[in-house]
């Protein structure tokens, strides 16, 4: 590393990878390459900012190809269905598409973004939008029948408690009071 020009070891993000590869290189380990060296020895020698290439060192090519295929080709489906179908072109479609790209390129720009469930989360939510715009089996009638009805059952107690809560006729005032 010392070898190398100012600029390189100035640039810290270059620093962290040449760290992790001299770890891949130390293990001497085949399964290394394709199986990756795991997410707390990745996050504790060094911690890449850098998604993608993160993830290459903590999840190995196989668990990259597993785990991020699935984000591009939702936006490679989506774009190519909002180009081929001129009612397709909506709001609603373009600003998903939009979203999905953003947190890809955040996630690549800045790093530790897919290494927490809240953005994974939410880019799921992002591409099942997609995906289920682009489908559209369902029609929207069907859709919200379903949720007024899943709503409906989650409100009405169809859990199988018959009776209300024991402090339900309480008020807001005597909430945080001992039971008399």
């Amino acid at each position: 590393m010392l070898n190398k020009p100012a600029s390189y070891r100035l640039a810290n993000r270059k620093v962290e990878q040449a760290m992790l590869d001299r770890v891949v290189e130390y293990n001497d380990s085949p399964l290394d390459k394709w199986l990756g060296i795991g997410y707390m020895r990745e996050t504790n020698i060094f911690n890449l900012e850098r998604d993608f290439v993160a993830q290459r060192y903590s999840l190995g090519i196989v668990g990259t190809v597993l785990y991020l295929v699935a984000y591009p080709a939702v936006i490679v489906c989506g774009g190519m269905a909002w180009l081929r179908r001129r009612e397709r072109r909506t709001f609603y479609l373009s600003s998903l598409l939009f979203a999905s790209c953003l947190i890809l390129g955040a996630s690549y720009m800045s790093g530790n973004v897919l290494d927490f469930p809240t953005s994974n989360l939410l880019l799921a939510f992002v591409d099942g939008g997609i995906l289920a715009y682009i489908k559209k089996k369902r029609s929207a009638k069907r859709f919200a029948f379903f949720v007024l009805g899943a709503a409906w059952a989650w409100g009405s107690g169809a859990s199988g408690s018959p009776s209300p809560p024991k402090y339900a006729n309480r008020t807001r005032f005597d909430a945080f009071s001992p039971p008399s």
